[in-house]
C-alpha cells in the first residue's frame, strides 16, 4: 500500500476481492481480468459505485495473452487456476515474469485431498466431491494444495501453503 503496488487478479468475476483490497489500502492499484464479458461489466459498475474506479481497472482477458505495463505486487487466483489446470506451465511462468521482486501469486483453491476416503468420512469434503463432479463435467477437476506449490516451486517461486476451514480449503502464497 505504501509504495501504491499494483495487484492483479486473474479470473476476477465481479471484483470482490480487489475491491475488498482497494477499501483496506487506499494507495492500491488493481487490475481485474475475466473471460467473461458480463463480469467485467458488473465488477466495473460496483467499482464505480464504490468510489473505486480511479483506482480499479476491468477487462476481458485470455490467460494465454496475459501481460501488463508493469510488475505486479500482487497476482491473485481465487478458485480459477483449477479451470486452467491443464495449461499450468504457461499459467506460473506468466506469474514469474509479471510479478516484482519480492512479489506475491496468492491462489486459492478448494482442496481435493490426498486421500478420497475423506470424501465420505469428513462433512466439509461432502459439498467439495458434488462440486469436484461439477467441475469434471466441465473438464476440470480440483487440486491438492502440494500440487500448486510445485508447480510455483518449478517456476522459480517460493511456496508456501496456509490450510483453512478445517483444511478443505488452501491459500498457497508463491514469492519471488
Amino acid at each position: 500500500d505504501a509504495a501504491g503496488g499494483l495487484a492483479i487478479d486473474l479470473g476476477c468475476g465481479n471484483g470482490w476481492y480487489l475491491r475488498k483490497l482497494a477499501k483496506r489500502y487506499p494507495h492500491l492499484r488493481g487490475i481485474g481480468l475475466d473471460g467473461f464479458a458480463t463480469n467485467v461489466a458488473q465488477a466495473s459498475a460496483l467499482a464505480e459505485a464504490e468510489g473505486l474506479g480511479d483506482r480499479l481497472r476491468f477487462s476481458e482477458w485470455d490467460i494465454h495473452h496475459f501481460t501488463v505495463d508493469e510488475p505486479a505486487s500482487l497476482i491473485a487466483m481465487n478458485r480459477a487456476l483449477h479451470h486452467v489446470w491443464a495449461e499450468r506451465d504457461n499459467v506460473f511462468r506468466i506469474l514469474r515474469e509479471h510479478l516484482a521482486p519480492g512479489g506475491a501469486a496468492v491462489i486459492w483453491e478448494p482442496v481435493w485431498p490426498a486421500d478420497p476416503s475423506e470424501l465420505r468420512s469428513h462433512p466439509r469434503y461432502r459439498g467439495i466431491a458434488f462440486q469436484n463432479l461439477s467441475e469434471h463435467v466441465q473438464g476440470n477437476h480440483f487440486l491438492r494444495p502440494e500440487e500448486i506449490a510445485e508447480g510455483l516451486e518449478e517456476a522459480g517461486l517460493t511456496a508456501t501453503i496456509y490450510r483453512l476451514v478445517e483444511g478443505t480449503e488452501a491459500v498457497v502464497v508463491g514469492r519471488r
